[in-house]
C-alpha cells in the first residue's frame, strides 16, 4: 500500500466516523449552537423543456434486475440489484466497474433506494418495508409502511420520505409524503401522470424540495419532472428515456447535475444532460434565488482544488471559511458583500499562511446575516 493510498483510506475512515457520530454534512459540528440542516432551501430556476440528451453510458452489471440507484455524500455511486436477497453494488461512475458489493441477506426483492442522513434506504418490493443500512451493509432498522407491494419509487427531500404507489391498478397511482418513521403526512393523486412510477429522485440544486424526476413504466417508458404544490402534483416536462425498450427503473442525479438512469432489463447505465437553461420558461429573465444555500464541495474527497457553491437570496455581506477538525481557522475563502445570486469559491488546500494543509477532514462554513451553514470535506495531499 502506497503512502497516498494509506492517507486516503485513513481520511475516508475519519470521514465515516464523523458521519457515524451524527455530524451531518450540512450541520454545524464541531461549531456549537447550530442545528443540523435537513430542509435547507434550494435555488429555484425553471429550465426550458429538457431534451434528455444521452451524453454517454457505461456497462451495467447483469442483464436484468436493475432497480434503484443513488450517490452517497462522498460521491460514491450505488445501485441495487433486484435479486432475492437483493444486493447493493458500488460502481465506478466512469466505467461501470464494480468496486464493492454488499449482501444485506434480506429475503426480499428491492424496488428503489436513496441516500439520506448518512445511510442507504432500500425499499422491499413485496412488503413495502424500508430498510436502512450503513456503508458496510449492516441492517440498522426497518421502517414499516402500510402500503405493501404498491410502493415502487422512493425519494427523500425536504426532510421527508416520498413514496410513489401504484394504487393497485393502472391510473390509480398515489404519491405519499411520510416522515422517516413511515407515518403518512399527506397524499396526492398521480394516476393521470404515471402508469407505474418505477424510480424517483429529487431534482438538483436548481430545483425546490418538492420537485422530482421520475421514470414511468407506461407505453412511452419516459422520464417525467413533476412539482408538488399545495394539494396538487403538476407534470412539468417529459422526455424519452434512452432505455425505453428496457423498462426504465432507477434514476438519480450525479455530482455534476447530470441524470444517471438505467432499465430493469438492459446492459447500460446512461448519463443524460437535462438541458437546464437557467431561464424562466417562455422568457429570458432568471428567477431570483428563493433562499440561502451552501453547496457540497466538488470533488469531495479532494486532492487538489475543490469548488464550493453558495447562494444568496438578497444582497449582503457573506463569508466562507475553512476550519480544521479542532475548529481552528485554516483559510478564509471569501469575505465580501455580494448581490443576490449563486457563486462559487475554490480551495486549493492552502492555509492562511500559504502553507499546504495536511490530509484529513475539514469543515467549510458560510455566514450571511443570521444564516449560517457548515459542511465537511476530506482533503488528501
Amino acid at each position: 500500500m502506497t503512502y497516498r493510498t494509506l492517507v486516503f483510506a485513513l481520511s475516508c475512515i475519519l470521514l465515516a466516523q464523523v458521519a457515524a457520530a451524527g455530524m451531518d454534512p450540512s450541520g454545524a459540528a464541531p461549531f456549537a449552537g447550530a442545528a443540523p440542516c435537513q430542509t435547507c432551501p434550494k435555488q429555484h430556476i425553471l429550465g426550458n423543456p429538457f431534451a434528455c440528451t444521452d451524453v454517454d453510458n457505461i456497462p451495467a452489471q447483469g442483464a436484468t434486475g436493475h432497480q434503484g440507484m443513488c450517490f452517497d455524500e462522498w460521491g460514491g455511486f450505488w445501485t441495487v440489484m433486484n435479486n432475492n436477497p437483493f444486493t447493493l453494488v458500488k460502481v465506478d461512475p466512469a466505467n461501470g466497474n464494480v468496486l464493492k458489493t454488499l449482501n444485506p441477506t434480506i429475503a426480499n426483492y428491492a424496488f428503489d433506494m436513496d441516500w439520506y442522513n448518512h445511510h442507504f434506504w432500500v425499499g422491499a418490493f413485496t412488503t413495502g418495508q424500508i430498510y436502512k443500512f450503513d456503508t458496510l451493509g449492516t441492517n440498522l432498522g426497518i421502517v414499516n409502511t402500510v402500503f405493501g407491494s404498491q410502493v415502487r419509487g422512493m425519494a427523500f427531500s425536504g426532510g421527508y420520505m416520498w413514496l410513489f404507489l401504484t394504487g393497485g391498478a393502472v391510473g390509480a397511482g398515489q404519491l405519499v409524503r411520510c416522515d422517516t418513521t413511515g407515518t403518512e403526512i399527506a397524499r396526492y393523486p398521480i394516476g393521470t401522470i404515471f402508469q407505474w412510477c418505477m424510480g424517483a429522485t429529487p431534482g438538483p440544486s436548481v430545483d425546490p424540495d418538492t420537485t422530482f424526476w421520475c421514470t414511468d413504466n407506461n407505453t412511452a417508458n419516459d422520464i417525467k419532472r413533476i412539482t408538488v404544490s399545495g394539494s396538487t402534483v403538476t407534470l412539468v416536462e417529459t422526455c424519452t428515456h434512452p432505455a425505453s425498450s428496457q423498462t426504465p427503473s432507477g434514476i438519480t442525479f450525479d455530482p455534476g447535475n447530470l441524470i444517471r438512469t438505467w432499465g430493469f432489463y438492459g446492459t447500460a447505465i446512461y448519463r443524460i444532460d437535462a438541458a437546464y437553461s437557467g431561464v424562466e420558461k417562455g422568457g429570458n429573465v432568471a428567477l431570483p434565488p428563493s433562499g440561502y444555500a451552501l453547496g457540497h464541495a466538488r470533488p469531495n474527497p479532494a486532492s487538489g482544488r475543490t469548488e464550493i457553491s453558495f447562494t444568496l437570496p438578497k444582497e449582503g455581506a457573506v463569508s466562507l471559511k475553512v476550519y480544521n477538525a479542532q475548529g481552528q481557522l485554516v483559510r478564509t475563502l471569501l469575505s465580501a458583500t455580494k448581490a443576490a445570486g449563486t457563486y462559487s469559491a475554490s480551495w486549493d488546500g492552502s492555509t492562511e499562511s500559504g502553507l499546504q494543509a495536511g490530509s484529513g477532514v475539514y469543515f467549510y462554513r458560510m455566514e450571511s446575516g443570521s444564516f449560517s451553514q457548515t459542511r465537511n470535506l476530506s482533503y488528501i495531499r
